[in-house]
């Protein structure tokens, strides 16, 4: 086989490589993403089902606000 083309399948699996274990840390990113929306969530769900205000509190940003399916809307300072 010419060298160039040795060099060149080298260059390939370099650059493969390269691009699979770029992919690997988004992938773990994600998978944290997840699970923290999935914890926020069951949080947010026990703290409504328990009436847990202090939960609450530590859930939701200070200018959160609520628009109810009627259109009304509720802050954080109103809802606690």
């Amino acid at each position: 086989m010419p060298q160039g083309f040795i060099a060149h399948i080298c260059f390939l699996g370099l650059v493969v490589s390269a691009a699979v274990q770029a992919q690997q840390p988004k992938a773990d990113s994600n998978v944290a993403i997840s699970q923290t929306l999935q914890a926020t969530e069951r949080a947010w769900l026990n703290a409504e089902k328990n009436h847990d205000v202090a939960a609450f509190e530590k859930i939701v940003a200070d200018d959160w606000i609520a628009i109810s399916p009627d259109g009304k809307s509720e802050t954080k300072t109103e809802s606690g």
